[in-house]
């Protein structure tokens, strides 16, 4: 963990970003790994005393010599538990930021692939590229069903992986070769900040978890990740497929596993469909909002379709306390008085099912590709049209899982 000078042989003379070896695709990787064991040696310092990491480094010089001579090295047996404690903690949490190294390192594989034009590792442009359209045909009809389930050994808690999410934001701003010193600096402080928070974060939950636990735990991955990820793939998928039907959804146990959870029952069903439910509108609001925000053409500048000024006066007919709180606003600017409307129904169960909001952003698109505005239909539109074409309103189908004795069967 005291690595600051290699550290500093690895940036550029001007110390603004990261000397690239050429030839050795690892150094990235490296210099990473020792910054960040060099943050948490800091940390360590000022959280517990030199002593600890003094220690720490101790044990790490013995293991490597360990391994080199094939022989076990034992640790001080007279270390008192807490000092165990501490120790074990302390390699615990080194682990933990060479793991987001290592995935933060494959995350820039992949983008160098894609700037030097060639298919990124394991990505469905090498998969397609290796079929070679072999089985296109087959593919379009591609349906494959990933199901999240609450795992009793996953113990991983939301504060650890949002501390996590946000130092590999800070590493892939460092990777920019016009980071100032300056720049370069803060970033680094932020990464302190956040290794001491996990340093001072309990890992471990010391209140069981309930199902209600387990069912917010599920849904903060599509959250925080699966709602983007997915949406991006299916556009990636498509580029290749044009019009196939999206080749991936979920489900969920969670919740609905009557079977492996006695807590798991019609409660818990509610409860799992209902925060899935939410989850989904609330998302769908806030990009449509978004939308509005962005999608700004004028009716003084540009023509709409027929379709969108029906569907603009099927709207003010139905909405009409809405129409008439909202006034005359955005009246010359069609998109956005629409998106309003659109946004207006998410947030007050307007909209009988989700098939009704992909029709409205169809309705959106193809008014927009009409009349001069095709690439952002092809852009913003689209993408929420695909992730609500994904995950519909529930998100996940829930499974419920029954043991076979309450079926009545062997």
């Amino acid at each position: 963990m005291r690595d600051q000078g290699r550290a500093e042989r690895d940036r550029r003379p001007d110390g603004t970003g990261p000397l690239l070896i050429a030839g050795d695709p690892t150094a990235p990787l490296r210099r990473d790994i020792r910054q960040l064991g060099t943050i948490l040696g800091i940390v360590l310092v000022e959280q517990e005393g030199e002593w600890l990491l003094e220690l720490v480094e101790r044990i790490r010089r013995d293991a490597r010599a360990a391994r080199h001579d094939g022989h076990v090295v034992e640790v001080d047996a007279a270390l008192g538990a807490r000092e165990q404690a501490l120790v074990l903690r302390a390699f615990g949490l080194y682990f933990q930021l060479a793991n987001l190294a290592e995935q933060h390192h494959r995350l820039r594989r992949r983008r160098e692939d894609a700037s030097s034009g060639r298919p990124a590792r394991e990505s469905l442009a090498a998969a397609f590229d290796q079929l070679d359209g072999v089985l296109d045909d087959r593919a379009h009809g591609t349906s494959i069903r990933l199901v999240l389930t609450a795992h009793p050994t996953e113990t991983t808690r939301r504060t650890v992986l949002l501390g996590h999410i946000r130092i590999s934001e800070e590493l892939r701003l460092l990777d920019d070769p016009r980071v100032s010193p300056e720049e370069r600096r803060a970033h680094e402080a932020r990464i302190a900040e956040e290794v001491t928070l996990l340093w001072q974060t309990d890992e471990v939950r010391h209140d069981g978890l309930r199902i209600s636990d387990e069912i917010r735990n599920g849904l903060w991955f599509f959250e925080h990740s699966l709602l983007a990820a997915a949406t991006d793939l299916v556009e990636e998928w498509r580029e290749r497929l044009p019009g196939s039907p999206p080749p991936i959804a979920f489900g969920s146990w969670i919740g609905g596993d009557m079977d492996g959870n006695p807590s798991a029952g019609p409660a818990s069903i509610d409860e799992a469909l209902a925060r899935a439910h939410t989850l989904a509108l609330e998302r769908y609001r806030a990009e449509v909002r978004e939308l509005a925000v962005q999608i700004s053409p004028a009716r003084s500048l540009v023509e709409i379709s027929d379709e969108l000024e029906a569907s603009l006066a099927r709207d003010e007919r139905e909405l009409s306390g809405y129409a008439a709180e909202i006034g005359s606003r955005n009246q010359l600017e069609p998109y956005r008085r629409k998106l309003s409307f659109m946004w207006w129904r998410l947030g007050n169960e307007g909209y009988d099912g989700a098939d009704e909001l992909l029709e409205d952003l169809q309705t959106i698109r193809r008014s927009l590709a009409e009349n001069g505005g095709g690439r952002v239909a092809a852009g913003r539109v689209a993408r929420l049209e695909r992730m609500v074409e994904i995950f519909g309103f529930h998100i996940a189908k829930l499974d419920v899982r029954l043991h076979a004795r309450e079926l009545g069967t062997d």
